[in-house]
């Protein structure tokens, strides 16, 4: 668990996957108005989509909890 590989735990070294997808995330996010969050009922429980304002223009972020 984790963003970066421990060495001690499996002889790996370096930044997972997770990591570089947190670091995206963070970039997209830049600008959002964090107070326009609106959840959307797309029909699915394990769907989740979350509209919000970015720079005055529609953004959305979308994930599945399930496999």
């Amino acid at each position: 668990v984790g963003l970066i590989h421990n060495p001690a735990n499996n002889g790996l070294s370096g930044k997972k996957l997770a990591y570089y997808t947190l670091g995206h995330l963070i970039k997209q996010t830049r600008g959002v108005a964090w107070d326009s969050i609106n959840k959307i009922d797309v029909g699915k429980p394990d769907v989740m989509v979350f509209k919000m304002l970015k720079n005055n223009h529609p953004f959305y972020i979308a994930w599945k909890d399930t496999p």
